[in-house]
């Protein structure tokens, strides 16, 4: 039995896993002051957790985090962690960036996942607090990416630094026309079209370079919202990074 953990800015993840099976996952909203708690609170009254032999986590909420959750880990658990982290080369994938360690540690991850399982040309969507695309080649080579505000770093930076303000709450979801005839509507469908802008746009360009046997893979907490609005074709996968890290579990096992 393994844990495995997905911390991510805002939230994280986790699910139970053996050698074939996911488990359910779960999730919760943290801060510096209440992940501790956070992590009693639904980890201590689960008894699977005193079953497990290794912990496996892909981090890129950064060092404090980091140390915290190892922290608490190690108080309460009695298993290796062991954090995946981004490398030259791995599983018959090479890093296109210069300074490998700047690739968040997700995004290698995914792209790793992805090129063992599809065995074509892909490119990955993640859609959460950033829009991150990257493309991994059938040969095992890591095109390059993009990184964006999400839908909610854009509504974010509107309220940081303008005096639009709107006290409902936003939905990302598809809206009946173009223009919107209130303050809140406006913002929430202009940021959704500007995130589904930046996506379709990116993919064009990628199919003009790159032909049609490009597959596209959507995730993140946004991707099954934005999928209502991006070609039938493209495939959503929620797990990507929970299979990437059974796999890399496996991997290592083995």
């Amino acid at each position: 039995m393994k844990l495995l953990v997905d911390i991510g800015n805002s939230n994280i993840k986790w699910c139970f896993s053996n050698t074939e099976k996911l488990g359910k996952i779960q999730s919760f909203q943290y801060s510096f002051e209440t992940i501790e708690r956070l992590l009693s609170s639904h980890l201590l009254n689960d008894e699977q957790l005193f079953k497990i032999k290794e912990i496996y986590i892909c981090n890129v909420a950064g060092n404090k985090i980091k140390s915290i959750f190892s922290s608490w880990m190690a108080s309460n658990v009695s298993a290796t962690v062991i954090y995946f982290e981004s490398s030259k080369q791995q599983l018959g994938v090479k890093n296109a960036y210069s300074v490998v360690s700047n690739l968040g540690n997700d995004r290698w991850l995914s792209l790793i996942y992805a090129h063992q399982f599809y065995q074509s040309d892909v490119c990955i969507i993640d859609c959460g607090t950033a829009i991150t695309i990257d493309v991994v080649l059938k040969s095992g080579q890591h095109a390059g990416g993009l990184i964006a505000p999400g839908y909610s770093s854009q509504i974010a930076a509107l309220n940081f630094k303008t005096d639009i303000k709107t006290t409902e709450k936003f939905v990302n979801q598809r809206k009946s026309g173009i223009l919107q005839n209130n303050t809140h509507d406006c913002i929430e469908h202009g940021c959704r079209l500007m995130s589904l802008g930046f996506i379709k746009n990116t993919v064009i360009q990628l199919t003009i370079q790159n032909g049609d046997t490009l597959k596209v893979v959507l995730t993140g907490g946004d991707a099954k919202s934005l999928a209502t609005d991006l070609p039938s074709d493209w495939l959503y996968n929620q797990n990507l990074i929970f299979l990437g890290l059974q796999m890399f579990s496996n991997k290592k096992v083995s």
